[in-house]
């Protein structure tokens, strides 16, 4: 018998998932968190079948904002085989600023009636007016170092854990400057009670650019 599952999670706006339980599944997810109007938005939409039975439909991608705005961004039919998970791409080019956006994706089924749906959040605005939607957190910690094992935690887990959080603004302790030309020449060096690294703080910094978290110094 299928179970039909409806969450609704409070994050800046709502974000909802309705599916058939171990059937058919669909999840989209923008590259970034935070855009500047003008970008382009790529939305990766993956689709699982783990039905006993192919899947036959199209695939629906819009934008919400404002409750009641929206827009279209891909609308093509789609089949899924038994244990088949594909991914498809959907793109909005040149972005308007909007505060609080999702991005729904649903699977619609031959009949019409739609089999799965999920959102994600983003948003868009100025960087000027980043701090209007900022969700902050701390970066990489106090204790950095240039060991390419470090840097490594900082490409595969750290960063992306602050995206699936929804941290958009991440707090970085730049020791004795803020200002990278006035910072020591050295790599490594103790600042106060703790131990820097510019290589660490900059790959972090550019990690989270490409999932638009912006960066602050302090």
């Amino acid at each position: 018998m299928r179970q039909r599952l409806d969450v609704q999670v409070a994050v800046g706006l709502i974000w909802t998932c309705t599916a058939f339980a171990n059937e058919i599944s669909v999840s989209p997810s923008p590259d970034k968190l935070l855009y500047e109007p003008g970008e382009t938005a790529t939305i990766e939409v993956t689709l699982k079948n783990s039905s006993t039975a192919p899947f036959e439909g199209k695939l629906r991608v819009q934008v919400i904002w404002e409750i009641e705005d929206t827009k279209l961004l891909l609308e093509q039919p789609v089949k899924l085989g038994v244990n088949e998970t594909n991914v498809i791409t959907a793109k909005w080019e040149k972005v308007p600023e909007v505060l609080g956006c999702e991005a729904k994706a649903e699977l619609v089924g031959a009949d019409g009636k739609v089999m799965a749906s999920a959102g994600e959040y983003f948003n868009v605005c100025r960087h000027l007016d980043m701090l209007r939607v900022g969700i902050h957190s701390t970066g990489i910690g106090l204790m950095t170092y240039s060991k390419p094992e470090f840097l490594d935690q900082i490409r595969k887990k750290m960063i992306p854990a602050k995206k699936r959080n929804y941290i958009n603004i991440c707090e970085y302790f730049i020791g004795k400057s803020h200002v990278w030309s006035l910072a020591p020449e050295e790599d490594e060096y103790p600042g106060g009670a703790y131990w820097e690294s510019n290589t660490a703080v900059k790959t972090a910094l550019e990690e989270g650019h490409r999932y638009g978290i912006k960066g602050v110094a302090y």
